[in-house]
C-alpha cells in the first residue's frame, strides 16, 4: 500500500499531523510518470480523490470512495462509493478482492470521460478551419 498526503482540502493538516506521528509510511506526492505507473501496476484506489473518479477507469481498477467530497462528478462503474463507516469500507474491500464478478466487470465498463482520443479530435476540427477575418473579427451581438 502506498499512502499520498492530500491536498489542502480542510482536516489536511491534521491528517499529515497523524501520519507523521504513526509508523505509517508515505510519499508526499508523486510525479506524473510514477503515478501512472503506479496506477497501471495497482489493485485498486482508497480515498475520496478525483483521481479514483476520473483515471481509475482507465486502467481497469475500482476506487472505493470515501465520503461526499467527489459528489457530483460523472463516475464509471469502477467506483464503489461509502460512507466514513468502518463496515461500509471492508464491504467495498471485500468486493473488490472477492467478487470476480466485479473484478471482470471492469474490463468492459464505458469510460464516461472518453476514450483517448481527445487530441485528435481537437486536431481535425482545427485542421478543418478556415482561418480568415471572419473567424478572428470580433462582433459585439447585444443590444444596448
Amino acid at each position: 500500500a502506498i499512502i499520498i498526503l492530500p491536498n489542502n482540502d480542510a482536516g489536511f493538516s491534521k491528517i499529515i499531523r497523524e501520519l507523521k506521528n504513526s509508523k505509517i509510511k508515505f510519499v508526499e506526492s508523486l510525479t506524473i510518470n510514477e503515478y501512472i505507473n503506479l496506477m497501471k501496476r495497482s489493485t485498486g484506489l482508497i480515498g475520496n480523490s478525483s483521481s479514483g473518479i476520473h483515471e481509475t477507469n482507465t486502467f481497469d481498477i475500482p476506487t472505493i470512495n470515501i465520503g461526499t467530497r467527489q459528489n457530483g462528478r460523472l463516475r464509471a462503474g469502477n467506483v464503489i462509493d461509502v460512507d466514513h463507516n468502518v463496515n461500509q469500507i471492508k464491504d467495498a474491500l471485500h468486493k473488490v478482492f472477492n467478487d470476480s464478478e466485479f473484478r471482470a466487470s471492469l474490463k468492459s465498463l464505458k469510460n464516461p470521460y472518453g476514450d483517448g482520443s481527445a487530441a485528435k479530435k481537437i486536431v481535425d476540427v482545427l485542421s478543418n478551419i478556415e482561418i480568415d477575418q471572419k473567424l478572428i473579427q470580433k462582433e459585439i451581438c447585444y443590444d444596448l
